[in-house]
Order: structure tokens, then C-alpha cells, then sequence
């Protein structure tokens, strides 16, 4: 994930580096965890994020924590919860834990 960075492109998701420009941290956080959703992320938690957009923050903790799930008969789909406004909330923060130079990246968990 390091090397390969989510960026919108023309509609589509290019992954490509970002030459270490300055960018936001951002927070993301569990608003409803009792969501089946939950089932498609290997972790369910506080995430920091180094990234040019709030979209682009959820998309790399998606692409961090995603697993596949089975469905039984009637059930709903579960999607990635931190794609989703009403599971996860996503917030630019200032945190001296964090520099907002780099590459975009999931800076926590690891």
C-alpha cells in the first residue's frame, strides 16, 4: 500500500505517488459499530490517515482493513464500512504524532 496510492482521475480510481507533496491528517472514526458492515473490515478502531482528501483518507483505510465476506440467503451485502458517512466519521486534524509530508498512507493503526 505504501507504493500505490488512491486518487480520483477521470472518474476512475488511478493509484499513483503524490511525490511527497504536503497533505492532511485525518481521523477516522467508528460512529455506529454494531453495523453488520463491520463483517467486510479486518479492524474496527480509530484510523490516522496522510492524505490529499477526505475521500482519498477513506478510500486508503478501505483499502487497508477490507476482507472479503460470505452472505447467507436474504442478507444484505456487507460494504466496506469506512466508505460509508453514517459507520465512519472523517475529520483534518493537527497532530504532532503525525507530518502531513509523504507519501498517502494509513500512519495508524499499522
Amino acid at each position: 500500500m505504501r507504493n500505490a496510492n488512491p486518487r480520483l482521475a477521470s472518474d476512475t480510481l488511478e493509484l499513483v505517488g503524490n511525490g511527497g507533496s504536503k497533505m492532511k491528517i485525518w481521523k477516522l472514526s467508528v460512529l455506529n459499530g454494531d453495523s453488520h458492515h463491520w463483517k467486510a473490515s479486518t479492524y474496527k478502531g480509530e484510523v490516522f490517515v496522510r492524505a490529499i482528501s477526505k475521500h482519498c483518507a477513506r478510500l486508503l483505510s478501505g483499502l487497508a482493513f477490507r476482507i472479503a465476506t460470505d452472505r447467507e440467503t436474504g442478507e444484505t451485502i456487507a460494504v466496506n464500512p469506512w466508505t460509508q458517512k453514517n459507520l465512519v466519521s472523517c475529520d483534518s486534524i493537527e497532530d504532532e504524532r503525525y507530518k502531513s509530508t509523504g507519501e498517502e498512507e494509513a500512519l495508524f493503526p499499522k
